[in-house]
């Protein structure tokens, strides 16, 4: 086995991989990825990127965008919700990296590992504080601010499902 399979394999068997065509169509993925987006692999080979993305965001302009970044080369990380088989919201930390020969981009390379529990869940949040806090009708943030701890601690234990 020479040096950069012995890498590749190393990966697969350590992290979270997809394997991606430049136009974001689904080439391969480890078994590690597919644990945890509950797919199989004959599920999942064949289909486009957007198949685990919010429907909404899969059809922005955004989204066209890092596409087009990615094929330009361009390496994205960060952390991104996405969607299980069953459309549970699931939060990924994430590297997509273009793999290039002779300086064309081939395929792009996405490395993972799920960090859904350790995101907050505050959409959960927002339907209970927002319609207090504009019912309050906060005129500065210095009102805000005058909120003593307790309550604040006592407003996030309401707020928490």
């Amino acid at each position: 086995m020479t040096h950069n399979l012995a890498v590749i394999d190393a990966i697969n068997n350590s992290v979270a991989t997809i394997l991606f065509t430049p136009e974001g169509i689904v080439k391969d993925a480890n078994l590690l990825f597919l644990d945890v987006v509950g797919f199989s692999l004959d599920a999942l080979k064949g289909k486009h990127h957007r198949e685990l993305c919010d429907s909404d965001y899969a059809q922005t302009s955004d989204y066209q965008k890092f596409w087009e970044r990615l094929r330009s080369g361009e390496v994205i990380s960060g952390t991104f919700p996405r969607n299980d088989i069953n459309g549970n919201r699931l939060w990924l930390e994430a590297t997509y990296f273009p793999i290039k020969k002779n300086g064309t981009v081939t395929e792009v390379m996405k490395i993972a590992a799920e960090v859904t529990e350790k995101k907050p869940n505050l959409t959960n949040k927002k339907p209970f504080l927002l319609p207090w806090i504009n019912q309050w009708q906060l005129s500065s943030f210095t009102q805000m601010a005058q909120l003593s701890k307790p309550t604040v601690i006592f407003l996030a234990q309401l707020a928490t499902p």
